[in-house]
This record gives C-alpha cells, sequence and structure tokens, in this order.
C-alpha cells in the first residue's frame, strides 16, 4: 500500500468514526419528535377527571335556575365550563377538528355570558353552546361509542332537552336549560361508566392461549 491509499484509508476511517460520534449525540428527528409518556395521561387519569367535572356539573344544576338573570348566567356559564371539561377528557389526547370547534364555541359562549349586559338577552348565547355540547355528545356516540345502546339512548335524552330551547323564553327557557344539562351529566355519566368498564374489565383469554396464560387488558 504507497502512502496515498495509507493517508485515504486514514482519512475515512477518522470520517466514520465522527460521524458515528454525531449520530450518538444527535438524536433523530423521529426520536425527538416521540411524545413523552411523562405528559400525556393516563386511562385512568381521564376516568378520574371525567367523574370530577361530573360531579362539580351536577352540583352547579343542582342550583339551577338561578334566583336572578346574573346568578342564572353565572351558574350556565360554570356548567359549560364543566361540561367541556368532561367532555375533553372522554375524548382524549387527539380530538378531531369538528369535536375541537364545538368546544371552541362553548368556551367562547361562556365569555359571552360572563361579560354580556344584563339589558342583552341571552338565551341564543345559551342555546348555541348548549347545542354545541350536544354536537359534541353526538361525535363521540358516532366514533368513541359507535354501537352502545346505552350511550345512544343518553344523547338522545340530551337532544329531546335541546329540541325545546327554541319553544321557551324567560324563566320556562333557564328551567329547560337545567333540564338539559342533567341530562348531558347523565350522558357523561355513562360514557364514563363505559370507559371505566373498558380499563378495569379483563378482556376474554383467546381460545388457543396456552394453559395458565392470564387475559390481557383492551387499551381504553
Amino acid at each position: 500500500m504507497n502512502g496515498i491509499q495509507t493517508c485515504t484509508l486514514s482519512l475515512i476511517t477518522v470520517a466514520l468514526i465522527a460521524s458515528a460520534g454525531c449520530a450518538k449525540h444527535n438524536p433523530t428527528r423521529a426520536s425527538t419528535g416521540a411524545a413523552n409518556p411523562d405528559l400525556q395521561r393516563t386511562a385512568s387519569e381521564r376516568i378520574s377527571d371525567t367523574q370530577r367535572n361530573i360531579q362539580s356539573l351536577r352540583q352547579t344544576v343542582s342550583a339551577m335556575p338561578g334566583r336572578n338573570d346574573a346568578e342564572d348566567r353565572k351558574l350556565i356559564a360554570q356548567a359549560l365550563t364543566q361540561t367541556a371539561s368532561a367532555l375533553s377528557a372522554i375524548e382524549g389526547e387527539r380530538p378531531g377538528g369538528s369535536f375541537r370547534q364545538q368546544l371552541r364555541i362553548m368556551q367562547s359562549a361562556r365569555g359571552q355570558l360572563e361579560r354580556m349586559s344584563s339589558t342583552v338577552p341571552a338565551e341564543p348565547v345559551e342555546d348555541s353552546a348548549i347545542r354545541a355540547a350536544y354536537n359534541a355528545m353526538v361525535s363521540l356516540r358516532d366514533g368513541r361509542f359507535a354501537g352502545n345502546s346505552q350511550i345512544s339512548k343518553a344523547v338522545s335524552d340530551v337532544g329531546q332537552q335541546v329540541s325545546q330551547l327554541d319553544s321557551v323564553r324567560g324563566p320556562l327557557h333557564s328551567l329547560v336549560v337545567a333540564q338539559t344539562f342533567n341530562s348531558i351529566a347523565d350522558g357523561l355519566s355513562k360514557m364514563s361508566d363505559v370507559l371505566e368498564g373498558r380499563f378495569d374489565q379483563p378482556a376474554a383469554a383467546p381460545h388457543n392461549a396456552p394453559a395458565g396464560a392470564g387475559p390481557t387488558r383492551p387499551a381504553a
């Protein structure tokens, strides 16, 4: 081997060592973009969040309608916050665009109710937000809970309440709003029960599973 070949081989060797060092200290984009499990909620945490918000929603509904317009609007805004939080916990970390839009409508309505003058009718804003909550529940029914008859009936009950919103105003409207949120809480509670069942109940072992093999748990 002459001097030129020796020099060339040495340069190649140095380049390979340097490349390996860079690969070790500079992770690829795929590994950098991987989700951090510490930042993601587990299924049990989602269920806990859902149940906590449903309980808070039921407490709010128990105080509805408010003693006056100002208190009633405050309670409805609070109920919207609790409903949206429960819906988000049920849907999970990656909601679809339509679902996110319904939550934005609810959030916007809540802000309007908190800032709205007492001389401005609140019914249109309340109705829009409640319909958004119903549409989000429909999205969950047709997606995450597709084929579940109990969830389907619970969401239908909410729809029946929602259909009455346009036909009443004043104190009667506040009463229908309270009844609708009560139906929403019932529907969310059933969804939470289904999620909890998926997480806690073991799946049946396959027919060809070896003797003594324990059952596996389905993903929530």
